[in-house]
């Protein structure tokens, strides 16, 4: 019964990620790869609670986007002119330097989106502190330190969330139970 309810769930949730994000005119499997990980992406970001301070009575959510990859090129074309929590999303394109200047700045990043190449130690040392979401898109990204990762996991053949709540409890960050339902959850 309960991996009825679940499938029934996640072909819910599948036609709704459908809706959100229609299917690229020329389909491959590997475009919607990553049009599927932006809205899950998405999701995470729309089903997460920030303390009121990270908002600093702004309309504005901040997305920094740390390298360049499949998923950046996605985010910038589908997220452009959304809204998350009421607020318009506003990304920006990120290199170390400029990460390690967001730590002086008033404005205040909500997520920080990396990709596999930038995730090194220098950019996870710049990170840990910020009190923001850090997102990647590998399969080990919680394991090297990341907050939530959503991959392709080939022996199961479908998408994985991979969630470090203790990291993300760290940051005074709450992810709803919603998205913790369909998780996998790592260092409680």
């Amino acid at each position: 019964m309960k991996d009825f309810v679940f499938n029934k769930y996640i072909k819910a949730l599948g036609l709704s990620l459908w809706l959100i994000l229609p299917v690229p005119a020329s389909f491959s499997v590997e475009s919607n790869l990553y049009d599927v990980q932006t809205v899950y992406f998405f999701n995470v970001m729309k089903f997460t609670i920030w303390p009121d301070d990270n908002f600093n009575n702004e309309d504005v959510f901040y997305i920094g986007l740390l390298g360049e990859d499949q998923v950046t090129k996605v985010m910038r074309e589908k997220l452009t002119h959304r809204k998350i929590q009421s607020r318009n999303i506003q990304l920006q394109t990120l290199n170390l330097k400029s990460l390690r200047a967001l730590n002086n700045k008033e404005k205040k990043f909500h997520v920080v989106y990396v990709s596999e190449a930038m995730f090194t130690p220098e950019v996870k040392k710049e990170l840990q502190n910020m009190r923001l979401l850090v997102l990647g898109n590998y399969n080990k990204f919680i394991q090297e330190g990341g907050m939530v990762s959503v991959f392709y996991d080939k022996d199961k053949d479908r998408i994985a969330v991979h969630i470090n709540l203790r990291l993300i409890k760290e940051q005074g960050i709450q992810i709803g139970s919603n998205l913790l339902s369909i998780a996998s959850v790592v260092n409680q």
